[in-house]
């Protein structure tokens, strides 16, 4: 997906993705996902797949930040709004993968 996928609407133009840097994360969220694109404003926000928006960390008009949510494990698509109605259908997708966590750590004499 090279080319830019337009988002009408907004009243700050055409809002388009033109990439995501992260692709994937841990299911329980909170990986930095990094969008580019054109027509960021510091009220634009990240929805995955079906999730509840969230904000997104405005870097620059072509740059932003957003944090992933928890979800079950999975494909889904990372899509932006600035005005949280109107939203791209660009289709980038991010990746979510089951977490590792450490339940004890056993000791060990030599």
């Amino acid at each position: 997906m090279d080319e830019c996928k337009p988002l009408t609407g907004g009243g700050t133009g055409t809002t388009q993705i033109s990439g995501v840097v992260t692709t994937s994360g841990t299911n329980a969220g909170g990986t930095a996902v990094v969008v580019h694109g054109d027509n960021f404003t510091p009220a634009t926000m990240c929805k995955f797949g079906s999730n509840d928006p969230v904000p997104a960390y405005f870097v620059s008009s072509t740059e932003i930040v957003c944090e992933s949510p928890g979800q079950g494990s999975g494909a889904t698509t990372v899509e932006v709004s600035n005005d949280g109605f109107d939203w791209t259908s660009a289709g980038y997708v991010f990746d979510y993968q089951v977490g590792w966590c450490i339940l004890r750590v056993l000791g060990f004499r030599a």
